[in-house]
């Protein structure tokens, strides 16, 4: 392996490090030939670097080499001439730490494995498996999107999230996938279309969430008919799948599944709904499981939910969703460490009181005000 330290030459600005990183399709081209193993791994490390704006040396500093080593392995053409298995040993061995990490984004919660993110996780790989559509359809705030995103997370390189626009149009559409596989969205629309559909391939699965936002207006209310942009948007959807035959998943809210059934564009979601694994696609539970709700409980230290915690935990996933609730479920973790002492339900209804305090209090400060 390389000495970390890197020479006077290779040393760059922040900056210039960042200009350096290839897009993701000039990456995909260039590793296309190369087998799985080594294909695989710098795959992951470039959308890591992507997803976290990491420099060319950070990216080195990751995984023990020189900011040489990741300059000619992510150049204009992969020009390394070292041992490749080596470096993918020592991504896979990074890639290994970081997942062992406990995941905390800024203030993010750690994400907490559930059974209906294993069941979204068999869905997605099933379209992958076999290079087919997946539609999927749940309602908000039950821990669709925070499943996907951490199968994405957990897979970079081989599958791929964003979301669809509010609105749906195309131009929007082609900017949150550009921005998600490491393109600059400032190429020409027809250039930016080529350039995505080269980005992929047969064994990888983009995953699309929020599809409802191609078939609702602002106000998120199903729409009688699609416009020209937002029809422009799905086709361009069958294009890319077309051409590649990666696995799509789209997911969205029970919006998006009337929309493909009752909208007035019949034949054109017909050539959509043949492409998938099934006509109908996949629904999921409308409120978490009592299953999950006790994984997530077990968690943060607590057991089962019952008597007053229980009736807490009702109300709440059934006004605010699954987000709200485990907020006050970390809420009273951290009181419950502050304290001392073992969490336990008492904390949880205690953080719950606390919020709606803080909240009146807010109000009237904002009546005495006004």
């Amino acid at each position: 392996m390389e000495n970390k330290e890197t020479s006077t030459a290779d040393a760059v600005t922040v900056i210039h490090a960042t200009r350096q990183r290839r897009p993701g399709d000039v990456v995909q081209k260039n590793t296309a030939d190369l087998p799985d193993h080594q294909r695989k791994p710098i795959l992951w490390l470039h959308a890591h670097g992507h997803e976290r704006d990491m420099t060319n040396k950070a990216l080195a500093d990751l995984i023990g080499y020189s900011e040489s080593t990741i300059s000619r392995i992510y150049g204009e053409r992969l020009t390394y001439a070292g041992d490749l298995d080596e470096v993918c040993k020592a991504i896979n061995e990074a890639r290994k730490r970081i997942e062992s990490e406990v995941i905390i984004d800024g203030n993010r919660l750690p994400f907490i494995p559930c059974k209906l993110s294993a069941h979204m996780w068999t869905l997605c790989r099933l379209a992958q498996q076999h290079q087919r559509m997946l539609f999927g359809y749940g309602e908000s705030q039950i821990g669709k999107s925070r499943s996907l995103k951490e199968l994405a997370r957990l897979n970079r390189g081989e599958i791929w999230y964003w979301e669809m626009p509010v609105g749906g149009a195309l131009s929007n559409f082609l900017a949150n996938a550009a921005a998600a596989c490491g393109i600059s969205a400032r190429a020409h629309r027809g250039e930016l279309r080529r350039r995505m559909i080269d980005r992929f391939d047969g064994s990888q699965l983009i995953i699309i969430d929020q599809m409802h936002r191609a078939f609702a207006d602002r106000h998120n209310r199903k729409l009688d008919t699609l416009s020209n942009a937002q029809l422009a948007t799905l086709d361009f959807i069958i294009e890319l799948f077309d051409a590649k035959n990666p696995g799509i998943a789209l997911w969205g809210t029970p919006v998006f599944r009337e929309g493909m059934r009752d909208l007035q564009n019949a034949n054109f979601f017909k050539q959509l709904r043949r492409r998938g694994l099934n006509a109908n696609g996949f629904e999921l539970p409308s409120e978490p499981l009592k299953s999950d709700l006790d994984t997530y409980a077990q968690a943060y230290g607590l057991p089962p939910a019952t008597g007053a915690g229980l009736k807490l935990q009702s109300d709440v996933i059934a006004s605010d969703g699954l987000g709200m609730w485990i907020t006050r479920l970390a809420l009273a973790k951290t009181r419950a460490a502050s304290q001392a002492h073992r969490i336990t339900w008492t904390d949880v209804i205690r953080a719950h009181d606390y919020i709606d305090v803080v909240a009146l209090g807010q109000l009237k400060e904002d009546a005495a005000a006004a």
